[in-house]
């Protein structure tokens, strides 16, 4: 349903659907089973978390560091390094690392 509305919204998706949606779609992938190499899945979860970041720290007028946007909205300042860190490729955690951090994401959703 969120792919749906994507399509139908294009430019117009609220940045909550965004959100969710590559949420989502790495757990589904993670979960069908498709997926078992621990390094593809590290990649697929740290660029998931990098765009909901990204997404997020849209959701509020602040024009700050993306610390200060994490902070205004409530974002634990760990998801800002671990999107930094695997964004510019200083330091890529395990995927379990990923899974946590994927969890916590989906926990601000639900609350924010």
């Amino acid at each position: 349903m969120l792919q749906m509305w994507k399509v139908r919204r294009s430019q117009d998706t609220p940045l909550g659907v965004l959100c969710t949606l590559i949420l989502l779609e790495v757990k589904l992938k993670e979960e069908d089973g498709t997926i078992k190499d621990k390094a593809i899945l590290s990649s697929l979860y740290g660029s998931a978390i990098t765009k909901f970041i990204n997404y997020a720290s849209t959701f509020n007028s602040y024009r700050g560091s993306m610390y200060g946007s994490a902070q205004n909205l409530g974002i634990d300042s760990f998801l800002i390094d671990l999107r930094h860190n695997f964004s510019h490729g200083k330091q890529i955690p395990s995927v379990d690392v990923f899974r946590q951090s994927h969890l916590l994401c989906m926990k601000w959703i639900q609350d924010y």
